[in-house]
């Protein structure tokens, strides 16, 4: 007689034993009487399938979508997928080149949906990362600052870059240098 057991929070099949005889209640009953430990069950579940988990619930063994360890994106960004059964509301599956293009801005997530971005949102966006640039250059422009007026020098220059940043065509789809890879080109 076989035993088969299963995930005490999941209820996927894990595993097959055979079973313990209840050797007292079996010579009582004058049959074999079998064990069946927790979360386990003597119903033979369901072969494997390629995209489910097999998994007991109310007596009998289901098929349920399997999509864990595949690539999802949702509110919060991008995760894998660590539960079993339909995919939840505001996840969606991604490809890993939906992902690349998540990643590097051309694809935004927006209330349940992969939305291309707009041009004029990839330019904000843009225009939002030129703008921490010159705030986080602000401090070596104060007179006070210690450095030399030759690196004062430089970091106007390197501001005066970044504002000019957004008035080339397609700006939106060109890279912002940072200062060390500015000053070395």
């Amino acid at each position: 007689m076989k035993v088969y057991f299963f995930d005490e929070k999941t209820k996927e099949f894990l595993a097959e034993r055979e079973a313990n005889k209840d050797i007292m209640a079996s010579q009582r009953q004058g049959q074999d009487v079998w064990l069946l430990p927790a979360n386990a069950t003597f119903t033979k579940p369901l072969e494997a399938k390629d995209g489910f988990c097999v998994v007991y619930t109310e007596d009998e063994w289901q098929y349920v979508e399997d999509y864990r360890q595949h690539k999802a994106v949702n509110g919060h960004g991008i995760f894998l997928i660590d539960y079993i059964g339909k995919i939840k509301v505001g996840d969606i599956l991604i490809s890993d080149e939906q992902e690349k293009l998540i990643k590097n801005g051309d694809l935004a997530y927006n209330n349940g949906q992969l939305n291309e971005k707009s041009q004029e949102r990839k330019q904000f966006d843009k225009r939002l990362e030129r703008n921490s640039l010159l705030k986080s250059t602000d401090k070596y422009m104060l007179s006070d600052y210690p450095i030399t007026e030759e690196e004062r020098e430089l970091y106007r220059r390197y501001r005066q870059y970044l504002r000019d940043f957004p008035k080339s065509d397609g700006f939106e789809y060109s890279e912002i240098k940072t200062f060390v890879s500015w000053k070395g080109a």
